[in-house]
């Protein structure tokens, strides 16, 4: 019985040593493995998402107030045979309110430059009086007789169109400087007058058709948010000289006799805000 006891405790002493060897083994490797794996977390970059600046390009629409002041310049005169008389009211002038609409899209095609189109509607509040009195003779065969006329007459800007383009220059990404320039369209009420025309008197209307023209301005936007933007623009425009229609006065329509021309040029200055639909 001894030498099997012996034999039994020998096997479980081989088995053991085998055992804490394993376990030696594993320790070791689970040592030279944590540094290398530590090591790998170690050099992992992790990249902050780089925001992109903000792009100009895309559709807007926005609505604004602003000032306006014109200047009127009327002429008229008369027809051969019915005197020699021509006069000019020049710097007839008048100002007001504005309040207007706007759409455009613009394109920022490069770092620093943006190109654009637009159209807008600006309504008026500008009244525009005048007052005149002048004497003529008028000769009838070989008579001459002194006539006199005078009167007051106003009239209403009702609002004005334009469609034009713009380049700008972007001092920052958020801050857009640009010149503007284009068509543009005005509308004016048909002139209230009262007076008295030597051969007759009383209270009449002269037609005024819309004008034609073109503008010249320069501005400033700046983007409160990325889709929000803040605008201040000066606007000049110009327009054609246009005849105006006279009425007929006790059965004699003014036409045959008289003419009248009025030339407007009009200044504004408007602060309009923006919603930019920025979907590139």
């Amino acid at each position: 019985m001894q030498p099997r006891f012996a034999a039994v405790r020998s096997l479980r002493r081989a088995t053991m040593k085998r055992s804490f060897l394993g376990a030696g083994v594993v320790l070791a490797a689970a040592f030279v493995i944590q540094p290398a794996v530590a090591a790998d977390l170690g050099t992992r970059v992790y990249k902050t998402p780089i925001e992109a600046p903000p792009t100009w390009t895309g559709f807007y629409v926005g609505a604004g107030i602003g000032g306006a002041a014109g200047t009127y310049d009327l002429a008229g005169g008369t027809y051969p045979g019915y005197g020699d008389v021509s006069a000019e009211l020049n710097g007839l002038g008048a100002q007001g309110f504005l309040f207007g609409l706007n759409a455009g899209f613009d394109y920022q095609f490069s770092q620093q430059f943006v190109i654009g189109a637009f159209v807008d509607y600006d309504w008026h509040n500008e009244d525009v009086k005048a007052s005149a009195s002048a004497s003529y003779i008028d000769w009838e065969g070989e008579e001459a007789r002194r006539r006199t006329a005078s009167g007051q007459a106003k009239t209403d800007v009702n609002g004005q169109w334009s469609v034009g383009v713009r380049l700008g220059y972007l001092s920052s990404p958020a801050t857009l400087w640009y010149l503007s320039a284009g068509y543009t369209n005005l509308s004016i009420d048909d002139l209230e007058a009262s007076g008295t025309l030597g051969f007759g008197n009383g209270t009449f209307v002269v037609g005024i058709p819309d004008f034609d023209g073109w503008f010249v301005g320069v501005g400033a936007e700046s983007k409160l948010t990325n889709n929000i933007s803040l605008k201040a623009e000066y606007r000049y425009s110009s327009f054609d000289t246009k005849d105006l229609s006279l009425p007929a006065i006790n059965g004699f329509n003014l036409n045959d006799a008289l003419y009248a021309t009025l030339e407007p040029t009009v200044q504004t200055f408007k602060l309009s805000v923006n919603y930019r639909f920025n979907s590139w």
